[in-house]
């Protein structure tokens, strides 16, 4: 429906005619029908966004510090969201379901991509609401320094993701890191180095590729 605008400028559907505004003019066009929304491709990768948008909004604070330095996105987020998107769902449609739907696989969620050398962790193990892990500290790459962070992810499903920004410098070893209260169930885990000394820039020589640690 269309409405006249306290300016007195037009605005909305009239029939077959849409009214909107630009630069304080308002211009008019033939509506057109819009295609067929619930054609199977659509509805698929409609489901695809949304369970992709669903899982990384408990992961938004971690995505922005792991996917800084993006070469091809405006933004970290919608790097993260388009490689979860094509990657890291997996269909779990009820059987005789109108509509798809997705989840996410732990195992394949990407949460941080850059040149640091991506951890090594030898042991990770969990007692009560401790995790401890121990990792390989070798300096390796030039991109490395015995002083990177590990940062140690968990998420349990229906929480958002909880996240622990040093566990340890490269060099120590070891670490621990203690989880949530609510987190009384199994966790997924996640790590990955981060060091924002080596650029004060947003780029991926301040960052490792995360690895998944498994179900805990």
């Amino acid at each position: 429906m269309a409405r006249v605008k306290p300016d007195g400028t037009i605005s909305g559907r009239a029939g077959n005619i849409v009214y909107f505004t630009r630069n304080g003019k308002t211009f008019m066009k033939e509506y057109k029908k819009p295609t067929d929304p619930r054609k199977p491709g659509q509805l698929i990768q409609r489901a695809r966004v949304s369970a992709a948008s669903a899982f990384l909004s408990g992961f938004r604070k971690i995505i922005d510090i792991g996917y800084q330095g993006s070469e091809t996105y405006t933004m970290g987020y919608m790097e993260a969201l388009d490689y979860h998107i094509k990657n890291a769902l997996r269909d779990v449609t009820p059987e005789g379901a109108e509509k798809p739907v997705f989840m996410a696989i732990p195992e394949k969620v990407i949460l941080s991509r850059g040149l640091i050398e991506a951890p090594k962790i030898d042991v990770c193990e969990r007692v009560g609401d401790k995790i401890s892990l121990s990792w390989d500290p070798t300096l390796g790459p030039q991109t490395n320094r015995l002083y990177d962070s590990m940062v140690i992810v968990s998420w349990q499903s229906g929480e958002n993701a909880c996240v622990d920004y040093h566990a340890g410098c490269r060099d120590d070893g070891s670490g621990t890191t203690i989880l949530p209260t609510e987190f009384t169930g199994k966790v997924h885990l996640w790590a990955f180095y981060m060091n924002q000394e080596k650029n004060r820039l947003k780029t991926k020589a301040n960052i490792s590729d995360s690895i998944y640690l498994g179900e805990f």
